[in-house]
């Protein structure tokens, strides 16, 4: 039997996935907070980002995948 190469939309969908795991998540938010990072363009700070993810989560997975 052979396998079927994915394709790149394939590929793509599922970096995507494993980019909007919960653990990749945690390990990304806890790098930007223990950097202090610096507001981008839209101005949100550090100190309301955990507010604002836990506020809008749903949609923004929605949106991004």
């Amino acid at each position: 039997m052979t396998t079927v190469p994915e394709s790149n939309t394939q590929q793509k969908v599922k970096m995507i996935g494993k980019v909007v795991e919960r653990k990749n998540l945690v390990i990304a938010y806890k790098s930007v907070v223990g950097n202090k990072g610096s507001s981008g363009v839209d101005g949100l700070e550090i100190k309301d980002l955990r507010d604002y993810l836990n506020d809008n989560w749903p949609r923004l997975k929605e949106y991004i995948v």
